[in-house]
């Protein structure tokens, strides 16, 4: 994994909010422990034949500076990458980008902008798919969906 640096991020409860989402954590307000996202890869995605689902965990204490992200999958076709920024310029956030990995253009990116304060508040939509909610990126016959939750 790249380098890391040491920054904090608080997870809070908000109660419940429309469309069936809630939020949740174990101890409101206690320090979240890190960001975790979900995913299945589907080499063609008409078909579950050679799927595979995986996960990556980023320490929510730890930001990263220039371009590396803060964890990296790798899949025949697309690359995943997922990073927690907190004290930047543009405030605090989690970015998650999807790369194909024949010529690394990025085919699906996505910042989850986020307040200094509460901080991280993980909204669990309906089918649990955390603060994110459910992407899908493409490249040629192959997908990968995700989604990220607090922890």
């Amino acid at each position: 994994m790249p380098g890391v640096l040491a920054t904090g991020v608080t997870l809070a409860v908000a109660g419940c909010a429309a469309d069936g989402a809630t939020t949740t954590a174990a101890d409101p307000g206690r320090d979240a422990e890190a960001v975790t996202c979900s995913m299945q890869y589907r080499p063609d995605a008409e078909s579950a034949a050679g799927q595979r689902s995986e996960s990556v965990t980023v320490p929510a204490e730890s930001g990263v500076v220039g371009d590396e992200p803060g964890a990296r999958l790798e899949f025949p076709d697309l690359v995943f990458e997922v990073t927690y920024v907190a004290g930047a310029p543009d405030g605090n956030g989690v970015t998650t980008v999807v790369r194909a990995t024949d010529d690394d253009s990025e085919r699906h990116r996505v910042l989850h902008q986020l307040p200094a304060e509460p901080g991280l508040v993980d909204i669990v939509f309906a089918g649990g798919h955390g603060f994110t909610g459910l992407h899908y990126a493409n490249h040629e016959d192959a997908q990968l969906q995700y989604w990220c939750t607090a922890e």
